[in-house]
């Protein structure tokens, strides 16, 4: 009955995988340059697909390619490391904590989930229109996460966790350092 097999030689070692019907992609972190690989899910050896930094990968709805944000850029690269297309991110929404890619599912669309100084949103880019924009950015702050697109491609969730400033309560303790310090030496 079933178990745990492997299906490559390659270890996986301090990455991630992302798994789309029959293959799979990985990364693989080596000092500050992540390294992607695809691999049949059945088995096989695996394929290098590009070196990145602080990649944030997912699937196109076809499984014909992996759009992958990196440096500013958002590119797509084939299953066989081929580059298809690469686009400029405005620098203003930067994207050095680019998280939860994921397409529309027409493909036609983009989005995922940015950091950028203290600001939290979602930035999405349109392949018909060629253009981005910026959502959920009414509340700045807040750690946002999970995004999903609805099945109709018209409506994105995202999860987020909001921070509640509080006053402490607490107890002020004042001591003599010296006082402490001999009885802590008389134990000895």
């Amino acid at each position: 009955m079933g178990g745990i097999r492997s299906i490559s030689s390659h270890p996986i070692q301090n990455g991630y995988s992302i798994t789309i019907g029959i293959m799979l992609s990985y990364h693989i972190v080596s000092g500050q340059t992540g390294i992607i690989y695809t691999i049949p899910a059945s088995g096989g050896n695996p394929v290098k697909i590009a070196k990145v930094n602080g990649p944030t990968t997912t699937w196109s709805p076809n499984s014909k390619s992996i759009a992958i944000i990196s440096n500013n850029v958002l590119k797509l690269v084939s299953t066989d490391g081929e580059d298809i297309k690469s686009i400029n991110i405005p620098k203003e929404f930067g994207t050095n904590l680019a998280h939860h890619i994921e397409y529309n599912p027409d493909g036609t669309c983009i989005a995922w989930i940015n950091y950028n100084d203290d600001e939290s949103y979602i930035i999405t880019y349109s392949f018909e229109y060629e253009e981005f924009t910026k959502l959920a950015s009414e509340v700045l702050l807040d750690y946002k996460y999970g995004l999903k697109w609805s099945p109709d491609g018209k409506w994105i969730s995202y999860l987020n966790t909001e921070y509640v400033k509080v006053r402490p309560e607490g107890v002020l303790w004042e001591t003599d350092f010296d006082e402490v310090k001999e009885k802590i030496t008389d134990l000895d």
